[in-house]
């Protein structure tokens, strides 16, 4: 088709900040490889026929982004195609089921119902966030958003996890085991690193186990399917439909690529969600986990585009602002300001939301999960190592935790000086700037006397 193939370059070489392919760096062979599937003689034949009967087929991305570019679907329909496409090949070895929202009267499927309402539910419900995501009632206010939805959004995928990585998921989070960890523990080392002579590292947890564990959400990770504990894929309209019901204060962005985004992000109401391509690699690793095949997706739609769109649109201006505040002397800060990944809105409280808390921890497990990730995991995983270097070599590393963690407190009197001198001089004050200035002078008096194993603990709790 003439008119597709003319499409083509101008579509991946476009300059709209919300461009699929704003992060292909190698646009020319992308533009190469689709316009020899625009080419083909049955092109029109197949973009005429639903995506679900294509998946097989060896040019189906292609396909699916020229059925975008002829407007035959949208963008959410494209970036649920690539995303279960990703799923389909992570799970080639395990059955892979696809639930209908609805059956063929349109009622409301009684099983996808049930999924529904364990999905929405937080983790632990000991934990400070055991809110439920949604209510039951809810739940069936959502399904009824969801009629109007395309048919091929109106479903979604349940696999068995490939590794249950849940029982070593302490192996960069939970900071109180790292540090009350005794020197001679194999039993205790293997669950904290796993089966550290895998060469893939198969057996450590991926991102999606850490969202579940220390993340405490399961919005759209683990349910019960048949008394087996599956995991869920939902469609992209799906998580689009809830996210409007919880807050609707970002609005999703499909890209192909990751890229450095979050500032412009929060500054226009919106959040990006990376999806697998052959057009650009997509990083194998992300905040230092495995990310296997569709888990970059699902950590950034199931977790951090929940979580944007509980923060208001006024609170998320207050974070770009402090962000750019902070950026020219504390950089690593200023990220925490833009990636705006503050837990207490899951309980719909935002005075009880302190930014402190959230740079406090951020710092201590970032900095924990480099050290790890960089310098102790390769040395476990090397068969020349012995057992007693290996055992030195954890030691080390809980001494150093200590160290990094003393230097912290004065570090974060810093940050929350600047903070609260920069908002102070600010006239004008919205309520919640007047909140967070009120937080900054709480949290200042409480450094300045508390002992080093109160901000420990101040640290590592959720």
């Amino acid at each position: 088709m003439d008119s597709i193939s003319a499409q083509i370059g101008p579509f991946v070489n476009s300059a709209d900040p919300s461009s699929l392919f704003r992060y292909v760096r190698q646009k020319e062979k992308a533009i190469e490889r689709l316009s020899l599937v625009a080419e083909k003689p049955d092109l029109v034949e197949k973009l005429d026929k639903p995506l679900s009967c294509l998946t097989k087929d060896p040019d189906f991305e292609d396909l699916t982004v020229l059925a975008h570019l002829s407007g035959r679907i949208n963008d959410i329909q494209l970036g649920t195609a690539f995303y279960w496409r990703s799923v389909f090949k992570r799970h080639e070895d395990h059955p892979v089921h696809e639930i209908p929202l609805f059956l063929e009267d349109m009622t409301v499927n009684h099983i996808a119902q049930l999924i529904m309402n364990q999905t929405v539910k937080q983790t632990n419900p000991l934990s400070p966030y055991s809110k439920n995501i949604l209510t039951e009632e809810q739940v069936n206010l959502w399904f009824e958003n969801m009629r109007l939805q395309p048919s091929s959004e109106q479903r979604f995928l349940i696999a068995t996890p490939i590794s249950d990585g849940t029982d070593a998921i302490v192996t960069m989070n939970n900071s109180a085991i790292l540090l009350l960890m005794p020197k001679k523990n194999a039993e205790l080392q293997r669950k904290i690193f796993g089966n550290c002579t895998d060469p893939d590292q198969s057996t450590l947890p991926t991102i999606m186990d850490a969202v579940y564990q220390e993340g405490q959400c399961n919005l759209f990770n683990r349910v019960t399917y048949n008394n087996e504990t599956h995991r869920i894929f939902p469609s992209i309209g799906m998580a689009a439909t809830l996210f409007k019901m919880v807050g609707g204060n970002a609005t999703l962005t499909l890209r192909f690529g990751a890229g450095q985004n979050l500032r412009e992000n929060g500054l226009n109401g919106e959040r990006d969600v990376v999806v697998r391509n052959p057009y650009q690699l997509t990083p194998k690793r992300v905040d230092f986990y495995r990310a296997p095949g569709d888990e970059y997706t699902s950590h950034d739609l199931c977790f951090h585009s929940y979580l944007a769109n509980l923060v208001p649109r006024e609170h998320q201006k207050l974070f770009i602002e402090l962000g750019d505040f902070l950026a020219p002397t504390h950089p690593f800060f200023a990220d925490r300001c833009y990636d705006m990944e503050c837990h207490s809105y899951r309980n719909r409280s935002a005075t009880t939301n302190t930014v402190m808390h959230t740079f406090s921890r951020h710092c201590f497990l970032g900095w924990s999960r480099k050290n790890i990730s960089t310098h102790v995991l390769p040395i476990l995983q090397n068969p020349a190592t012995s057992d007693e270097e290996k055992e030195d070599l954890l030691v080390q590393h809980f001494q150093t935790i200590f160290t990094i963690t003393k230097e912290l407190q004065p570090l974060e009197v810093s940050i929350i000086t600047l903070v609260h001198s920069y908002l102070s001089e600010k006239t004008d004050k919205t309520p919640f700037e007047i909140e967070i200035e009120k937080l900054c002078t709480e949290r200042l008096t409480y450094l300045k006397t508390a002992s080093f194993i109160e901000h420990l603990l101040y640290i590592i709790s959720p």
